[in-house]
């Protein structure tokens, strides 16, 4: 598990390690959630699971929009009902993945 404070330090980490699953916010300091979501897509393997959290319902359909967003986590949310969704998830086989 790696934590990023920013869009920037998450880009790092992902292009150091072998991610296979992403859980950001839209917004956060500095870069914002759009410009990961974008690296996500322009430069890392197709199939890395992203799970996006947002407090605006008008970028739903935007974030839907860019692959691979399996969920939008809408806030506020119940820590544990999405740590239960988390744990089902987690639960089920995945593909091989590649690197960033």
């Amino acid at each position: 598990v790696h934590v990023a404070e920013s869009a920037d330090k998450g880009i790092s980490i992902l292009i150091q390690h072998n991610i296979q699953l992403v859980i950001t916010d839209m917004r956060m300091p500095g870069a914002n959630g759009s410009l990961l979501l974008d690296h996500l897509i322009d430069f890392c393997k197709s199939d890395i699971d992203i799970f996006v959290c947002s407090g605006f319902s008008d970028e739903s359909k935007m974030i839907l929009e860019r692959g691979n967003v399996i969920r939008i986590i809408a806030k506020p949310f119940s820590v544990a009902a999405e740590m239960d969704y988390f744990r089902n998830f987690l639960s089920m086989p995945k593909k091989d993945s590649e690197d960033c």
